[in-house]
């Protein structure tokens, strides 16, 4: 146990201030509890400055994980694979599939409204190939193409423990939330990206008009983006 303690030191040290007391200075007894996150290596995977965002997630995957929520992961709105690389690395130590959605080639134009045509061909900068060689094929499913058209690669009977939705505009985000939402198991999580951020005005409406009806609330997230979270109820 002292081997590990030492090993996270510098760890502990850069972070102690920013991180859930869990990954640093309690970082042994969670381990010992058998914690399945690395957050020192981790990071990395996630490969961005927003570290809210990555412990956001990180929180939400160890209460998967000790509540024994059933399914898989996925996430709508892949770009260049950031947020994917931590997510399947998490999924297949817990013996899940990630399902990855994009069209890979930027937004497609029957998405965008009138008031969003100046977006045609942003996030254009990725592909399918550069996102694979950066997540991994092991235990995870690539689905290129205009989703919901997509959604009949995932098998029927697919339920999720984790979904994230990154997908920034209105028709995309609501086609999302009407798929995801009704397979996601009892106890599981949608997280929806930007909600918060002033930039995409679309998205937020979606989510506002989806979870208007719905017996979950939307948990604002303090990230970069203005993420929100919700939890399905049991």
């Amino acid at each position: 146990m002292a081997e590990i303690v030492a090993a996270k030191d510098l760890w502990v040290d850069k972070l102690i201030n920013r991180a859930p007391q869990k990954y640093t200075e309690n970082i042994a007894k969670y381990l010992a509890r058998g914690g399945i996150l690395d957050p020192e290596s981790d990071i990395q995977k996630f490969a961005h400055n927003d570290q809210t965002r990555f412990f956001a997630f990180c929180l939400i995957v160890d209460q998967i994980a000790k509540d024994s929520v059933q399914g898989d992961f996925a996430e709508l709105g892949v770009f260049k694979g950031n947020s994917a690389e931590f997510l399947a690395s998490v999924a297949r130590r817990l013996g899940r599939t990630t399902y990855l959605l994009d069209t890979f080639e930027g937004f497609d134009g029957r998405d965008l409204s009138d008031n969003e045509s100046r977006l045609q061909g942003a996030f254009a900068d990725t592909s399918l190939e550069a996102v694979r060689a950066k997540v991994g094929d092991e235990q995870t499913v690539f689905i290129k193409g205009r989703f919901p058209e997509t959604s009949s690669h995932i098998p029927e009977d697919a339920s999720f423990a984790l979904v994230h939705i990154d997908c920034d505009l209105g028709e995309p985000m609501m086609a999302g939330l009407r798929y995801f939402y009704p397979r996601t198991k009892p106890g599981g999580f949608i997280v929806m990206h930007d909600y918060n951020s002033l930039y995409w005005d679309g998205a937020e409406q979606a989510i506002d008009s989806f979870f208007s009806d719905k017996p979950e609330s939307i948990i604002p997230l303090p990230d970069l983006c203005g993420s929100v979270a919700i939890r399905k109820s049991k």
